[in-house]
């Protein structure tokens, strides 16, 4: 059980930590190249694009960290999931979540069997 909340404190701080860098990197990148998000054609029209393109992109950047963090994990744990790993290039915070499920049910199943 000691290593359920070693994963559930670990992966909760890095999950926050995860939401409020892509934050504040997106308003950093704004405040320091206002403008990034704009491209001009050669007929002299501009055209901005929204700022959640580069959240978005700063967050599949994230995501792909926590993919090699959660695949080490999943060594360590002996158990490999590769749709885990696929659901959290797309959602860091859902992978997490799936890890920690999956590691509870192998931790019910392996008590129940030895017992």
């Amino acid at each position: 059980m000691r290593n359920m909340t070693t994963l559930l404190k670990k992966y909760s701080i890095l999950a926050i930590a995860s939401i409020l860098t892509t934050s504040l990197l997106k308003a950093l990148i704004i405040i320091l190249s206002p403008h990034l998000p704009a491209t001009q054609t050669p007929d002299g029209v501009i055209h901005t694009y929204n700022s959640a393109f580069l959240e978005n992109g700063i967050d599949y950047l994230i995501n792909i960290i926590f993919v090699f963090l959660l695949y080490r994990e999943m060594k360590k744990l002996k158990f490999m999931s590769v749709p885990v790993l696929i659901l959290t290039f797309f959602s860091g915070l859902m992978g997490v979540i799936f890890l920690i499920i999956i590691n509870a049910y192998e931790n019910l199943t392996t008590k129940q069997i030895i017992k």
